[in-house]
């Protein structure tokens, strides 16, 4: 059984999310990567996915005003933020021209500082990318070398600078604000694969083997953990890779980012990830980052957002299915039953079924033009 623990935010006014119990929680991703990009547009997405089941939003905004951009999600709705201070503090000090060689330990401490007082209840930081690790990455046979955007970030620093990697160098500092501000730590992954044909090698098993010390320091003090994991796995290894970080991080809540289990559906990768993140969930998957259909093509909009939580909630209903026909099988029946006697509140997305309904049947919600008058539901 994983650790169970509450996410919110400090001194924000909602509801915390439990992390570690029942359903695997859902985030989805919003930000900025353009200074002409739309609040009111990603406000509306955060609205969206608010209302059709997301339990976190993630902030990954690198360009921008991220300070006040975060603060605007916050007061849109009532759920918690996650964020990544690599990219805040990344984009402030190239403003002030200091990346990366004169980017001092407090620029790095008081960025992350004021991202939890404003009331960031999850923070993602890299300290596995090691100086060590960061100089064999070349020497590993990967077609992606590193496809994670803050890790890349961290090689940069290193390549700049040839210091260790700041995360991990002023790691016990990073925990004490975190304690301090009761905020999550979400050790993010710099090695994860970038495309199936790379999939699941020794960096990726250096890294949870890093996650699992660094976790043990945090737990040590009090801070609540979570380790990120994923995301391009052939669908076949997805289980067993799940099942290895299970073993190696015992009882941390994994937060998957993806999968993708082919590159094949490009344009339609909120499918592919539902259905490579069934056998994910079934080993036991604690948090789920929401894939849209654009993911690798461009950025989101709203019905994107939309069209993704829908099918991870579908692929949720169908991991965590009964091995055996139970009473809870009669709610999937009625839900079927030609819109006549179903249960409305049961449908994952009730409205895009009744738009659908009225759209192929002349506006009506009764019948089916599918089998008209033959339909067996209705004759039966």
């Amino acid at each position: 059984m994983n650790q169970q623990y509450n996410l919110k935010g400090y001194n924000r006014a909602i509801n915390p999310v439990t992390i570690g119990s029942g359903k695997p929680k859902l985030i989805t991703v919003l930000g900025t990567t353009d200074q002409k990009q739309e609040w009111d547009i990603e406000k509306l997405k955060a609205k969206c996915a608010y209302k059709y089941g997301a339990s976190i939003i993630a902030d990954v905004s690198t360009e921008g005003n991220i300070l006040d951009f975060q603060r605007e999600i916050m007061d849109t709705v009532p759920i918690p933020l996650s964020s990544v201070p690599i990219y805040e503090i990344r984009q402030r000090a190239i403003k002030q021209n200091l990346w990366s060689n004169d980017v001092t330990k407090n620029f790095i401490l008081d960025v992350i500082t004021e991202q939890a007082e404003r009331g960031v209840g999850c923070m993602t930081i890299h300290p596995t990318l090691t100086k060590e690790l960061a100089n064999q990455v070349n020497q590993r046979n990967r077609n992606i070398k590193l496809q994670a955007r803050g890790g890349g970030f961290i090689y940069e620093y290193i390549q700049n600078t040839n210091k260790e990697n700041p995360f991990l160098d002023f790691f016990d500092d990073i925990l004490t604000i975190m304690k301090n501000y009761d905020v999550v730590l979400s050790l993010g992954s710099s090695f994860r694969p970038g495309s199936i044909s790379d999939n699941y090698d020794e960096l990726c098993l250096e890294e949870l083997i890093l996650y699992s010390q660094l976790s043990a320091r945090a737990k040590s003090i009090g801070v609540n953990c979570m380790a990120e994991i994923g995301s391009h796995h052939r669908y076949n290894l997805i289980s067993p890779y799940i099942k290895i970080a299970k073993n190696i991080l015992k009882d941390i809540p994994l937060r998957l980012l993806g999968p993708i289990g082919t590159e094949k559906g490009l344009g339609y990768d909120h499918i592919t990830a539902a259905i490579s993140s069934v056998p994910a969930i079934k080993a036991g998957l604690d948090i789920i980052t929401c894939v849209t259909r654009s993911e690798h093509i461009g950025l989101p909009d709203v019905n994107d957002i939309r069209e993704a939580l829908v099918a991870i909630r579908i692929a949720i209903e169908l991991a965590l299915q009964d091995d055996t026909p139970s009473e809870k099988d009669d709610i999937n029946f009625s839900c079927g039953l030609g819109f006549e006697s179903f249960e409305p509140e049961k449908i994952i997305d009730l409205d895009r079924a009744l738009e659908l309904k009225r759209l192929k049947n002349n506006g009506s919600l009764k019948g089916c033009s599918m089998c008209n008058k033959s339909c067996r539901m209705v004759l039966s």
